[in-house]
């Protein structure tokens, strides 16, 4: 499933794609880069390779690529990353998102321990040749006593 978010959080539906390279569906694992979201059927065998292969089948499907200075090509162009939120490392902005990339394409989601329905960012390579660190906004609602 391929989602796209306007600027008032409204969500639009641009497709459904369950790459055929996937095994049976048994969790969903959430790719975000910008304020497009693509949910990926996988299993705790499915590997970061396959979760590349399907990130690029379901961007092949829409009108959207990467950023604007980077191209959506291939499993090469883009990294994907985890985020992890400790006190102790705080980051540029000062919030406790610490990205780390995978770099390894032959670890599988159980090599990884990443749960159902966790948020993976997407890192493009930049034309320095690095891969920059995802950006996303990731939404919080406070909720308030009484």
């Amino acid at each position: 499933m391929i989602l796209e978010t306007d600027e008032d959080e409204h969500a639009t539906f641009l497709g459904d794609l369950q790459p055929p390279s996937l095994p049976p569906t048994l969790t969903t694992v959430l790719l975000k880069f910008d304020k497009i979201t693509v949910l990926l059927p996988v299993t705790k065998k499915s590997t970061i390779a396959d979760l590349k292969k399907g990130f690029l089948e379901a961007m092949s499907g829409t009108t959207t690529s990467g950023p604007k200075d980077s191209r959506l090509e291939d499993a090469s162009s883009f990294q994907i990353y985890r985020s992890s939120t400790r006190k102790a490392q705080l980051n540029d902005t000062g919030s406790g998102v610490v990205w780390r990339a995978h770099s390894d394409d032959h670890a599988t989601l159980s090599d990884l321990f990443i749960d159902e329905a966790e948020t993976l960012g997407i890192g493009f390579k930049n034309s320095k040749g690095s891969y920059d660190t995802p950006v996303i906004e990731i939404w919080k609602e406070l909720e308030t006593e009484g």
